[in-house]
């Protein structure tokens, strides 16, 4: 029998995973971050600070995580002077951005750290830790200038903090969710709202008045994208649906330097882990150990601390297990 294929649109989600092991500032601002808020007017403010609160990246003193210390500001209404707030451009058809906060101990009113997904200082959607006469997790909305809490859950944990803002695309609806280990999300509230050029933003602040102001490390941030693919069909228009087998593809460019692209394919939803070993088969980092969706994942690794050799990616699921060699060549 002749089967006649034909081809029509599919979208698959990918994954883009950021760790935050940047050793210096040249290597985060390489990765596509920049420390530029853009003001109701459209002019850049730059809120990266250069002397007092600064952020830190030393690796030695804060292993796996870049340290923003909070400091004056806050975006609220009219206020927008916020500070060593990042953030990094997201694709138009963004579905999912996440962040994990791996300490912040806020101990005064307004002090705050979370993930805003932002089109300027008057028009955005942020979930935070904050501290308001006790931590809570605050799901907020600004519109025009206009600036509104949605919701606010009491939440006392200040360790391992995952904040997540999904989209869905036919409808515009912006939900937010808050988890305590990465896996269980509890939802804290949807809003619909159109975010024009949007941008993915990690802001840090805090009230007017002086005394100690606590770290925030930032230890990572994803962001989920549909990407157009496509798929066939049988001759009687019936659908074939082809299963991509799970694949841990080799990493490019490689050799490399600092920065290297991992990509990777999962039939079904399962738990990832991702592995690092030198040559002399002695663990180095635990990459990835988190549930991940089906479909395929994209993430940059950061080695920019690691010194030249050869060494081993290994991916583990459930059922499946794969290697690749990295050279990284300074």
């Amino acid at each position: 029998m002749t089967i006649l294929l034909f081809w029509s649109l599919l979208c698959y989600t990918q994954t883009i995973h950021y760790d935050f092991t940047y050793s210096s500032r040249a290597s985060i601002l390489a990765d596509g971050w920049d420390f530029i808020a853009i003001t109701p007017a459209g002019s850049s403010r730059n809120t990266e600070q250069t002397s007092g609160a600064v952020v830190s990246y030393d690796q030695q003193a804060h292993p796996g995580v870049l340290r923003i210390p909070v400091d004056m500001g806050d975006l609220w209404a009219g206020l927008n002077n916020t500070r060593n707030t990042l953030f990094r451009d997201l694709p138009s058809d963004w579905t999912s951005v996440r962040l994990k906060v791996s300490s912040f101990a806020p101990t005064r009113n307004y002090q705050q750290a979370g993930l805003v997904v932002y089109e300027n200082d008057n028009n955005y959607v942020q979930i935070m830790r904050i501290y308001e006469a006790g931590n809570s997790i605050t799901f907020v909305r600004e519109t025009g200038g206009n600036a509104s809490n949605l919701n606010v859950v009491s939440v006392s944990a200040t360790s391992n903090l995952y904040f997540r803002l999904d989209r869905d695309l036919s409808t515009g609806v912006i939900t937010s969710y808050y988890s305590l280990n990465g896996t269980n999300w509890t939802t804290v509230g949807s809003v619909t709202q159109t975010i024009s050029n949007p941008r993915l933003g990690i802001v840090i602040g805090g009230d007017n008045s002086p005394g100690t102001y606590p770290n925030a490390d930032i230890a990572w941030v994803e962001v989920y994208y549909n990407e157009v693919g496509l798929k066939n069909t049988r001759e009687n228009f019936q659908e074939i649906i082809y299963e991509f087998p799970d694949r841990l593809y080799q990493n490019y460019p490689n050799p490399f330097k600092d920065y290297t692209w991992i990509e990777y394919d999962l039939t079904d939803n399962c738990n990832v882990i991702l592995e690092l070993y030198n040559a002399f088969g002695q663990k180095i980092k635990t990459v990835l150990n988190q549930n991940m969706e089906s479909g395929s994942h994209r993430f940059i690794l950061n080695a920019s601390t690691y010194p030249s050799g050869i060494y081993y990616l290994i991916l583990k699921t459930e059922l499946f297990n794969s290697t690749i060699k990295l050279s990284i060549i300074k």
